[in-house]
């Protein structure tokens, strides 16, 4: 099939693009230090686990499909940039680089050919808008900080294009409705929160098509009920097919109230769309909203309404990230560009072939400077650049954070953890496990949004915590809504409460000009009631916990003390009232659990159970036996075997439940659960 002029032209301005796409993403991983933290090193570390996977030639794909089932970050992303790992490897140059050659280049020549269409541009003028895209900063400040959100604005604007060329789904409604359909469901795919700009898309084009129909007196309102009915059907398929975990947890999920403390005023929100578009990309907007409204320009229209929508409804649920607002500025970029052309058109001193090129200057410039790594930008560049920092990451006094890891690193045995109250760009665990990998495995990691994992007792039982003054907190949340992390780390620094099981090393950190991080050493176990205190203060920040907490046996289970058994002896948390629990070799493993009715609710049974599983990976497995003791008297004890499960009455009264088990003839596969029921349950 032979290309038109236009897609040549636009095929050949990729080409060349690419080695100078390359190079930017090259040079600026190079200047960067590395503070990947959060959302700039999540998928990073998809890419390489899954590169390394594929590779090894395991059973990757089961774990992929399992991934894009259930997960809210599921791995289908990454795992379509493996070629550019299996040839270059997984370092962060060859993941940006991935990410924009892969993701970014499809969505600017998109985006380049809906501006093209709606402008109705010359051939020539098609590479000017390549150029114009392809320095549009909101693209680039989620690319180069490792968020690949931008792989959905492809298939976005592919499902835009057929829109259009479809007279708003007057033709062929199978085919455009079946094409329309897995194009708009692969955004969701790759990202959950592309759901906004889906439901946006559907409604827009619903609504687009009624007034097209009404202006044209045409009988095609049959043929776009059709198209918007059967696009449905396929994006629901394939959602409840591949991602049916997600989608069921979507539905009964108010992320609204998940995410609210990432909510902002409106005032806030509209400061920070400004702040990413920048002056002059806001006044070619402006000029290209009266073009459109002049010359009844329809398909921009259908942009611009989709853009805002999606920034209205995403907005109802919390502050939009930079990946957040890809779509918004991906809709909104014609209405930039006819703002550009129409005000290009009035330069009559230029030839016409020429008048684009102060823009596409302008547009390099404001690129360059803004991703340049410069302290600050002032002067007449001020009137044009976006105010959001699109500087490459530098840590501010990295000798410190090098010398706070080396710290860990020599002082944390093989079976000790840290645990670490500071929430922010300049100390997290996040940033931690990053600037040392090794010490990835040592980190209790504290909880980054309070309502999604609530407060994990079970970090206390860190032997070594940093807490920084002052305290730390996210600068995407609303201030004081991340209580579980500031509140701790000021009583670990107070000596206050479950900070008095800790005690300061001597060892500080001078992290930024006004932020110190202190090391703490744990030195005796944290108490029941510390724990409850702590979880009184947090109280009233989060009003339900008290409750929830005090019908489960979190806070007990923290407080345990245990004696492991010979090699395999293990006692860990399963869940709120679970413990898993292994005998050793040959030696007993035992844990002993205050009960105390004041600060939670006290149990009425337990049971013991394994897994008729464990037979099919060990045949020979016969059980354990167990034993149960309050306060030294012998409540029960008795075999336990593969497939059974032993309910057990537990006394009305306060004490030290302590739970023994050892193995039978073998210690093959004795992995015991133990579950606890409260009145409540």
């Amino acid at each position: 099939m032979r290309l038109s002029e236009g897609n040549r032209q636009l095929v050949l301005t990729a080409l060349v693009s690419v080695p100078i796409l390359i190079g930017v993403g090259a040079a600026y991983v190079h200047i960067e230090d590395p503070g990947y933290i959060w959302d700039y090193g999540a998928y990073w570390k998809i890419f390489q686990q899954y590169g390394d996977l594929i590779g090894s030639g395991s059973d990757w794909l089961h774990r992929a499909l399992g991934s894009i089932r259930n997960d809210d970050y599921n791995a289908s992303a990454a795992i379509l940039l493996y070629p550019f790992f299996a040839l270059f490897g997984g370092s962060r140059t060859v993941y940006i680089v991935a990410i924009i050659l892969a993701y970014l280049l499809p969505a600017i020549l998109t985006i380049t050919a809906i501006s093209g269409r709606i402008s109705k541009a010359s051939v020539n003028t098609l590479p000017w808008i390549f150029l114009i895209a392809a320095t549009y900063l909101p693209f680039w400040t989620p690319t180069l900080r490792g968020m690949l959100d931008v792989v959905g604005l492809a298939p976005l604007g592919l499902a835009t294009l057929l829109v259009f060329r479809s007279n708003f789904l007057e033709r062929r409604p199978v085919v455009y409705g079946l094409m329309i359909g897995v194009l708009v469901w692969t955004p969701f795919l790759f990202r959950r929160w592309y759901a906004f700009s889906v439901v946006v898309f559907f409604v827009v084009s619903f609504l687009f098509g009624l007034i097209r129909h009404w202006r044209s007196g045409r009988s095609g309102l049959t043929h776009l009920l059709a198209a918007l009915f059967i696009a449905g059907v396929c994006f629901l398929a394939l959602s409840l097919w591949f991602q049916s975990g997600l989608v069921m947890r979507a539905l009964s999920t108010s992320y609204g109230d998940l995410y609210d403390s990432y909510q902002v005023s409106p005032s806030v929100h509209l400061r920070m769309a400004w702040g990413r578009l920048g002056p002059w990309v806001a006044a070619m907007m402006a000029i290209g909203f009266a073009v459109t409204l002049a010359r009844k320009n329809f398909e921009a229209l259908f942009c611009l309404c989709a853009a805002v929508a999606t920034f209205l409804i995403f907005a109802k649920t919390q502050q939009l990230g930079p990946h957040h607002f890809l779509p918004v500025a991906f809709w909104l970029f014609p209405i930039y560009f006819l703002g550009v052309d129409w005000t290009a058109g009035r330069l009559l001193a230029l030839p016409a072939n020429w008048r684009m090129l102060p823009f596409g200057a302008l547009s390099v410039l404001i690129f360059v400077v803004s991703i340049a790594p410069v302290a600050s930008i002032s002067g007449a560049l001020r009137l044009v650049v976006p105010q959001v920092d699109n500087r490459p990451l530098k840590i501010e006094n990295l000798a410190e954070y090098e010398r706070l890891v080396h710290d860990l690193e020599t002082t944390l045995k093989p079976d000790e953890h840290v645990v670490i109250f500071s929430s922010s760009l300049v100390l997290s665990d996040s940033l931690v496990a990053v600037l040392s990998p090794a010490l990835d495995p040592h980190i209790n990691y504290a909880p980054h949004i309070a309502k999604v994992n609530l407060f994990p007792f079970e970090i206390l039982r860190s032997d070594y915590a940093i807490a920084v003054t002052p305290p730390q907190s996210g600068s995407g949340q609303a201030p004081g809504s991340q209580a579980n992390i500031t509140v701790p780390g000021e009583m670990l620094l107070k000596h206050a409460g479950f900070g008095e099981a800790f005690e300061q090393t001597g060892k500080t950190y001078k992290l930024a000009a006004n932020v110190t991080g202190y090391l703490l050493h744990r030195t005796r176990p944290v108490t029941n009631t510390e724990m409850k205190q702590l979880l009184d203060i947090l109280g009233s920040t989060y009003p339900d916990w008290p409750a929830y907490y005090f019908h489960t046996m979190s806070i007990p289970f923290t407080a345990r003390e245990a004696q492991l058994g010979d090699v395999w002896g293990t006692v860990a948390p399963l869940g709120p009232s679970n413990l898993f629990l292994h005998p050793g070799a040959t030696k007993p493993t035992s844990v002993s659990i205050p009960l105390e009715s004041s600060v939670a609710e006290r149990p009425t049974s337990m049971a013991f159970s394994i897994s008729s599983d464990v037979l099919k990976k060990c045949p020979n497995a016969d059980g354990v036996i167990g034993r149960v003791e309050l306060d030294a008297s012998k409540i029960w004890s008795g075999p336990v075997v593969p497939g059974d499960q032993v309910s057990i009455d537990l006394p009305p009264e306060d004490g030290r439940l302590t739970i023994t088990v050892e193995n039978r003839s073998g210690p093959d596969c004795d992995h015991v659960d133990v579950s606890f029921k409260q009145p409540s349950q």
